[in-house]
This record gives structure tokens, C-alpha cells and sequence, in this order.
């Protein structure tokens, strides 16, 4: 697979965390959009064992951080 380079802007105190943590942004950004996406084309085909809240949005399946604005944590 070709991967192309893409530029990404994001907030400081979280690209230092990243970065204290080792964590791959590039890695980890992908396989959370594939996850995301997944989950977005089993919505769309119809199945709704996979759907939390009886909620067409996937993103609120997806865990986010304590506190992350505009979202419910995931179980």
C-alpha cells in the first residue's frame, strides 16, 4: 500500500504528550480511521448489533479521553 504524506495540524500540549508517550501519530491515526470507518459502513449496511445508543454517529463508539468536548466516553 502507498502511503502519502499528509500535513496535520494539532494542539501543542497534546502533540507533547504524544510525543512524551513514544506514541506514533501516523500509526495510530490510521488504524483509529479504519476502525472509524468500519464502524461507519456496518451503520450504513444496517447493522445494528455494532451500534451503541441507537445512534447513527459511529464516533461515539470510539473511547475518547476524560473530558474530550462533544463526545460520550465509551464503555
Amino acid at each position: 500500500m502507498t502511503k502519502q504524506k499528509l500535513t496535520l495540524a494539532i494542539n501543542q500540549d497534546l502533540l507533547k504528550k504524544v510525543k512524551d508517550r513514544d506514541i506514533n501519530i501516523s500509526s495510530f491515526l490510521e488504524i483509529r480511521l479504519r476502525e472509524y470507518i468500519a464502524l461507519a459502513d456496518d451503520i450504513i449496511k444496517g447493522d445494528k448489533s455494532k451500534r451503541t445508543y441507537g445512534d447513527s454517529n459511529p464516533s461515539i463508539r470510539l473511547r475518547r479521553p476524560e473530558g474530550y468536548p462533544g463526545y460520550l466516553i465509551g464503555p
